[in-house]
């Protein structure tokens, strides 16, 4: 897709909010730029003010308190999550394409998160029947009515890496639940959560039950603060979640938490180290690393370490780095250029407290945009810096270690908890060291979590669940009913 091409798509210079396309309250626009030119205009969006928070969360606090969402069964209301998916499946290819645009993400990245998205959806629906809504229970010396019941109105701030994917991941969860949403997707990647919304509408969901408001730092967390939401469901940087924390106990407001992660992929002994290799390009470059569950530390045997780290280098070497549209890429931009200054600091901190670059850590000649080379650091230590903190790049730090004991020691050295994965050619093994691991996820011979199972961040890494049955009961409230005697 062109540029022009993309400037020419029918853009709503609205908000929907109400179940209605509404002008925004202001006259301020932010320019959607593109990663892969470094910073071309590709769209503009208006600029939303507190004035259209205040309006959004009127909708979704009018269509939970007065309209028939929270009344219906998770099944019905599953029906609309499902209409909702029809709508997007009619819309695939502009959804895919608009995200490789404003995102940077290569279109074969694009499709996998549109599938993904598709199929967490529709595991919400399956699970929708699994919500008791109602029980009696009778234990020594009583019986009550035992109901759950939908939160309220939930607040959903997506970040700006996987706009579709969170987006439905928070949407489905909170729908079938019977919550009413305001969706905060990032200012940086407005335009597929603006496809996202003409979805909904066409789907025909009840008005206010879903208000779509991207919005800059300071509208988010007047949103957080907002006495209209009832909880706050985030994913994004650490701190930015302590932040949202601290002022949802202001007023003791729910909060989901899904934060940052340096999940450790552990090497054993008896692996492969082909396709080991192969698996770090996945689970390391995929989305050029901007992924909170990237396993950018591998923490391998000693006796593999030199062919592991032909391996890996051989494999970043064959990696397309490149334009998002052309055929064959895998890696393209970093999102912005703050991301790319960020990416290329930390390369320069690992070289100089002692790391080896032993593929990459540079700029990819002939490329324009906000691009970096998928990197490999050697002779990397715990207590290094590239070794603790989320660099949000396509960054990997190799760590040796001697026994099996050690290797546990080195993947839990985190104050992170959110993914993690362990290859061997004995999948028992696997599975008696995922079991050692402080993580809310974890994959033998397996490299990306999944979001239709139940997932969470520990530690650092968040806190709640999201995904499957629980995701949906971590947006309702448990409530007894004791009825005496007349």
């Amino acid at each position: 897709m062109s540029h022009a091409t993309l400037t020419d798509l029918r853009r709503h210079q609205q908000f929907y909010i109400g179940g209605a396309w509404v002008d925004p309250s202001g006259s301020g626009l932010v320019k959607v730029v593109s990663p892969a030119t470094a910073g071309e205009q590709i769209a503009t969006v208006p600029e939303a003010t507190t004035a259209d928070a205040d309006a959004a969360v009127a909708a979704a606090r009018e269509a939970f308190d007065k309209g028939p969402w929270a009344t219906l069964t998770p099944l019905e209301r599953a029906a609309h999550v499902t209409r909702i998916v029809e709508e997007l499946e009619a819309r695939r290819d502009e959804l895919v394409e608009i995200q490789s645009a404003e995102m940077g993400m290569p279109t074969m990245v694009s499709n996998g998160h549109f599938d993904m998205a598709l199929t967490t959806a529709r595991v919400f629906v399956e699970a929708a029947d699994k919500v008791v809504v109602e029980e009696t229970r009778t234990h020594i010396g009583g019986t009550a009515i035992v109901r759950t019941e939908p939160v309220g109105v939930l607040l959903g701030i997506v970040p700006w890496n996987a706009p579709l994917v969170l987006g439905i991941l928070k949407l489905g969860a909170a729908l079938v639940a019977g919550c009413t949403v305001v969706l905060r997707p990032a200012i940086e990647a407005p335009l597929v959560p603006q496809l996202l919304a003409e979805a909904i509408e066409a789907a025909g969901l009840p008005d206010g039950v879903v208000n779509i408001l991207p919005a800059d730092r300071e509208v988010s967390e007047y949103l957080v603060k907002h006495p209209g939401i009832d909880k706050v469901s985030f994913t994004g940087s650490t701190p930015v979640g302590k932040e949202i924390m601290r002022l949802c106990a202001d007023r003791v407001a729910g909060v989901t938490l899904e934060l940052g992660g340096k999940s450790a992929m552990i090497v054993l002994d008896d692996a492969d180290v082909d396709v080991v290799a192969q698996n770090v390009i996945g689970a390391a470059c995929f989305g050029t690393g901007q992924v909170c569950s990237a396993l950018t530390r591998v923490v391998v045997a000693k006796s593999l370490e030199e062919k592991l780290t032909a391996a890996i280098s051989k494999a970043m070497s064959e990696t397309t780095v490149g334009d998002p549209f052309a055929e064959g890429v895998m890696v393209g931009p970093l999102a912005t250029a703050a991301q790319h200054a960020r990416v290329t600091k930390f390369i320069e901190v690992g070289k100089s407290e002692g790391a080896t670059v032993a593929h990459g850590g540079g700029v990819p000649e002939g490329l324009g945009g906000w691009y970096i080379e998928p990197t490999l650091f050697t002779g990397v230590t715990t207590k290094m810096t590239i070794a603790q903190e989320e660099i949000f790049g396509p960054v990997v730090s190799m760590i040796t270690f001697e026994t099996e004991d050690e290797a546990v020691e080195i993947a839990n050295d985190s104050r992170f908890g959110l993914h993690g994965a362990v290859f061997t050619a004995d999948s028992d093994r696997g599975v008696a060291i995922a079991r050692k691991i402080r993580a809310g996820t974890f994959g033998v011979n397996h490299v990306l979590p999944s979001t239709l199972f139940p997932y969470s961040g520990w530690k650092e890494s968040g806190l709640g669940i999201e995904g499957d049955i629980e995701g949906i009961l971590d947006c309702m409230h448990t409530k007894q009913i004791i009825v005496g005697e007349v």
